[in-house]
């Protein structure tokens, strides 16, 4: 599941890149992401992927260790 730190970036993406063209925005704040978004991501068993500026670049997987929290 893709997370964006902004509107513009998402949409650059979404214009770009085919497999992201038909996505849909929803906009959540960064606390609403902290306090329900990542303890429910967490209790999936989901990981949270970091997509770089480019939407050519290919995003990135970061394992934390278990106890970890940001």
């Amino acid at each position: 599941m893709p997370f964006w730190s902004s509107l513009n970036r998402v949409q650059t993406v979404i214009d770009h890149v085919d497999a992201y063209s038909l996505f849909k925005t929803y906009e959540i704040s960064f606390q609403n992401f902290m306090d329900r978004w990542l303890p429910g991501l967490k209790n999936d068993n989901l990981l949270v992927g970091i997509i770089g500026p480019d939407p050519k670049r290919p995003g990135m997987i970061i394992t934390l260790p278990t106890n970890t929290w940001i």
